[in-house]
C-alpha cells in the first residue's frame, strides 16, 4: 500500500505564498522590460541625484545672490550662460549623442575625437564669420572685436568639451564620474561667485563665477574619462565612425542649432524688446524651474538612450521602457507644477528677495509647458536610438520659426510675450511626443528590426 505524505500545512502556506509571488511578479517584469525600467530609474536617478547635488549649491545660493547682486547683474549672466550653452551645445554637430550608442569602445572614442576637431572648427569659424555682425547682443556690451567675444567662444568649447566627455563616460557606464563632475561645477560657481563679489569684476563676478565653474567641471571630467580609459591620441577607426554615422551632423546637427538657437532666443529678444531687467527675471525662471528640469532630463534621458540602444541591438521591443519612464516623469513634472501654480509670485518673493516677484508671475504661466518639454526632452533619445533623424529635423526646424515668428510679431508687453512663448512650447512639445509615438509604433511594426527606416 503506497503512503502518501501530507504535507506541514505551514510548508503549504510557504509554496502557496512563492507560487503567488511568482505570479504576481511576473506581470509586472513583463510591464517594466525585464528590469530595463529600474536600470533607468535607479541609474538615472542616481546622475540626477548626484546632479541636483551640484545644481543644490547654486539653488540654495541663488537666494543670497539675488541679495547680493542686482538684477542687471543676473541678466547679464543668464543672457552669456544661454549663449555658451547653445553654442557649446551645437560646436559638436551632434556627433556626441552617438558616443552612448557606440558598437565598440574603439568607436566610442573615435566620436569622441571627431566631436573635439568638429568642435574647434566650428568654434573657429564663428570667431572669422561672426566677427563683425554681433550687433545683436551690443545691448549686453558684447564686443565682436574686443576680448569678450572670444570669451564667449572659448568658453562654449570648454562647454561643449563637457557634453562630449561626460557622453563618454555614459558610455563607459561611469556614473560615479558623471556626479562627480557635476558637483565640482556647482561647488565652483557658488565658491567663485562669492569670492568675485568684492573683486573688481563687479556686476560680472556672478557671470565669471559660472565660467570658473565649467572650466574646472571640464577639466574634472577628461581626467577621469582619462582614469576610466579613454586613448585620446589613438588616431585609428576616426574615419570608420565618420562613415557610420555621418547621418547625425548632416540630419541633426544643423536642425538641433535651430533648437538651440530658439531656445537663448526669447532671453536675448526679451532684453532688447523690453529690458535686462526683465531677461533677469525671465533668466530666474530658467534657473529656478527650467535648469532643474533640464538636469534630471538629461539624466533619465542619457540612461534611457543607452538602454534603447541596448533593447534595439538585441531586437527587442521598446515601447514599456518609454512608457513607464514617462510614468516617472510626468509625476515629477506635476509635482514642481502644483507647488508653482499655487502661488508662484509668492514662492519666488519669498525665496529669492521681493524684487523678483515678477519671476514668479512668469513661472505661473510657463511651468505647464516647462513640464510638457521635460517630458518630451527627456525622451527624445528614443528618436536618437531609433536613428528617427528626419522627423527630428522637421521638429527642431519648426519650433525654431514659430519662435522667431513670435519674436518678429514684437508682442506689445512682456506679458503677451511670455503668453506667446508658452502656447509655442506647449504645444510643439505634443508635436514631439507624437513624433516620439510614431517612430516607436514603426520600429514595432517592422518587427523589431534595428535601424528599420523609421523617417
Amino acid at each position: 500500500m503506497k503512503v502518501v505524505k501530507v504535507k506541514p500545512a505551514k510548508s503549504m502556506v510557504s509554496e502557496f505564498g512563492s507560487q503567488l509571488a511568482a505570479r504576481v511578479r511576473r506581470p509586472l517584469m513583463r510591464l517594466i522590460s525585464p528590469g530595463l525600467t529600474h536600470a533607468v530609474v535607479l541609474r538615472g536617478s542616481f546622475i540626477a541625484a548626484s546632479g541636483f547635488v551640484a545644481q543644490a549649491l547654486p539653488f540654495l545660493a541663488m537666494p543670497l545672490l539675488t541679495r547680493l547682486y542686482d538684477p542687471s547683474a543676473f541678466g547679464l549672466y543668464t543672457i552669456i550662460a544661454s549663449l555658451i550653452a547653445c553654442i557649446g551645445g551645437a560646436a559638436p554637430m551632434k556627433f556626441d549623442v552617438a558616443i552612448p550608442i557606440s558598437k565598440t569602445p574603439d568607436e566610442a572614442r573615435s566620436l569622441w575625437q571627431i566631436s573635439t576637431i568638429v568642435t574647434v572648427l566650428a568654434l573657429f569659424a564663428l570667431l572669422v564669420i561672426w566677427r563683425g555682425s554681433a550687433s545683436w547682443v551690443e545691448h549686453i556690451q558684447i564686443s565682436p572685436s574686443g576680448g569678450t567675444w572670444p570669451l564667449v567662444l572659448a568658453a562654449s568649447g570648454i562647454a561643449a568639451a563637457y557634453q562630449y566627455t561626460s557622453a563618454w563616460l555614459l558610455y563607459a557606464h561611469s556614473y560615479a564620474a558623471i556626479s562627480l563632475t557635476r558637483l565640482a561645477r556647482g561647488l565652483c560657481f557658488v565658491g567663485f561667485a562669492f569670492l568675485f563679489l568684492d573683486s573688481g569684476l563687479g556686476n560680472r563676478g556672478l557671470l565669471f563665477g559660472f565660467l570658473a565653474g565649467t572650466l574646472i567641471g571640464t577639466i574634472s571630467s577628461f581626467v577621469l574619462a582619462l582614469w576610466q580609459g579613454l586613448r585620446p591620441l589613438r588616431l585609428h577607426g576616426i574615419r570608420a565612425a565618420f562613415h557610420q554615422y555621418s547621418d547625425f551632423p548632416f540630419k541633426a546637427a544643423f536642425p538641433a542649432m535651430l533648437d538651440l538657437v530658439a531656445l537663448a532666443a526669447p532671453l536675448l529678444a526679451i532684453s532688447r524688446l523690453y529690458s535686462i531687467d526683465d531677461a533677469a527675471m525671465f533668466g530666474l525662471f530658467r534657473q529656478a524651474i527650467t535648469a532643474p528640469f533640464s538636469l534630471v532630463s538629461t539624466a533619465f534621458g542619457q540612461v534611457l538612450t543607452r538602454q534603447l540602444a541596448e533593447l534595439i541591438a538585441a531586437k527587442e521591443r521598446v515601447y514599456r521602457l518609454v512608457l513607464n519612464t514617462s510614468v516617472v516623469l510626468i509625476v515629477i513634472s506635476g509635482l514642481v507644477a502644483a507647488v508653482v501654480l499655487l502661488d508662484g509670485p509668492e514662492v519666488f518673493r519669498i525665496v529669492f528677495g521681493v524684487k523678483w516677484a515678477q519671476a514668479g508671475s512668469i513661472a505661473a504661466i510657463l511651468v505647464i509647458p516647462a513640464a510638457c518639454q521635460f517630458v518630451a526632452s527627456t525622451l527624445s533619445g528614443t528618436l536618437i536610438a531609433l536613428r528617427s533623424l528626419t522627423w527630428l529635423a522637421c521638429w527642431q526646424i519648426g519650433y525654431f520659426l514659430a519662435v522667431f515668428l513670435l519674436i518678429y510679431l514684437e508682442p506689445t508687453s512682456l506679458t503677451h510675450f511670455i503668453y506667446g512663448l508658452a502656447a509655442v512650447d506647449f504645444l510643439l512639445s505634443l508635436v514631439y511626443l507624437a513624433i516620439i509615438a510614431r517612430a516607436i509604433w514603426l520600429y514595432e511594426r517592422s518587427g523589431c528590426e534595428p535601424f528599420a527606416k523609421t523617417t
